[in-house]
């Protein structure tokens, strides 16, 4: 991943959140999604972690924003060449077919989707998968996501990242862009 990071270019990089201090200051874990669920102090910083990246991309004024997470790492046989091309498939696909409420969520890689539609060879969509390791987001969804988290810690619970953009992209009967095999690029 740095090697990726490195041939990119100047990036932004936010330390994650401790998830342990911020349950210690009080941060609820009671699962707003799963009733009777407590959240770990891990799912709470990773939760936090996606938001403060997210609302410094907004402040900033950025339209997407890659992430990361902390423990992504390359799949084997991982190439740029190889991201290159998936990100060339998914430009082509929505310019073919005019899309434009599909843009707000590209995965990089994912412990798995769950319910997809395959669209051509090496590329599919969901709106049912588990894990971010590696995605792309663009502003629409950056603000769903703060928004309900917002809404929810105003209720006295928490959500876990890798439950609301599905939930979210459910709702809005939209999906996310993911490749055919979903851990070929990162994991």
């Amino acid at each position: 991943v740095r090697n990726l990071i490195e041939s990119v270019g100047s990036l932004s990089i936010w330390e994650a959140a401790d998830g342990m201090a911020l349950v210690l200051e009080g941060h609820h874990t009671a699962c707003g999604m799963d009733p009777g669920v407590i959240r770990t102090a891990g799912e709470v910083g990773c939760m936090a972690s996606h938001v403060s990246a997210y609302r410094s991309a907004l402040a900033d004024g950025i339209s997407y924003l890659v992430v990361f997470e902390d423990d992504c790492v390359t799949a084997p046989g991982f190439t740029l060449d190889g991201v290159r091309d998936y990100l060339r498939k998914v430009k082509e696909f929505r310019a073919e077919f005019s899309i434009t409420g599909m843009n707000d969520v590209i995965l990089l890689g994912t412990c798995g989707c769950y319910r997809w539609k395959e669209l051509r060879d090496g590329l599919k969509v969901t709106d049912h998968f588990n894990g971010s390791h590696a995605y792309i987001i663009g502003r629409p969804m950056m603000e769903k996501i703060v928004q309900v988290y917002e809404e929810f810690l105003q209720m006295g619970q928490t959500v876990p990242i890798d439950g609301i953009m599905p939930l979210l992209l459910q709702r809005s009967r939209e999906y996310a862009f993911c490749p055919e095999n979903d851990t070929e690029i990162f994991r």
